[in-house]
């Protein structure tokens, strides 16, 4: 069994992962990651990609901390809970980025199943300012963000 993360639950699951569709130990996880820090959250993200009703996420450009970082087509990445258990491996299809302005309805609600562009321009805009605030970069509806599709490649 390899390990790529302190957290044994982290390895058991890529290992599976690896096992299953028979990968070679060195295929890389390039990212683990949640969607929120507070579990209910997280929870309804994790049920969204579950029915597949999330297939992007939306995040801010400068939350990366270097340009390597942002995702690749063919990136695999495990997605957790707020309390770091793992629940699945997606696959990076496409990555771009563009103004947080840019952001138009379909790939909002195909990033959180709204049913209002506003309300969620109005949610994100505020989640942002508090990673900029954390990061030291000011966000504007200006600011560059990156909108990643995925595919939802493996659950346990």
């Amino acid at each position: 069994m390899i390990a790529i993360n302190k957290d044994e639950r982290i390895n058991l699951f890529w290992n599976s992962f690896l096992i299953k569709f028979r990968y070679p130990d060195s295929v890389p996880c390039t990212r683990i990651f949640t969607f929120s820090l507070e579990q209910k959250e997280s929870i309804r993200f994790l049920r969204l990609i579950a029915s597949n009703k999330k297939d992007i996420a939306i995040s801010p450009f400068s939350s990366y901390s270097d340009i390597d970082e942002i995702p690749k087509p063919g990136d695999l990445s495990i997605v957790t809970d707020s309390t770091g258990y793992p629940h699945f491996v997606i696959e990076t299809v496409s990555a771009e980025i563009v103004p947080f302005s840019a952001v138009d309805f379909e790939h909002a609600k195909r990033d959180d199943d709204i049913t209002s562009l506003l309300k969620w321009q109005l949610e994100h805009i505020n989640s942002f300012k508090e990673i900029g605030k954390r990061s030291g970069f000011t966000f504007s509806s200006d600011s560059p963000v990156i909108c990643e599709e995925f595919k939802l490649v493996y659950r346990e």
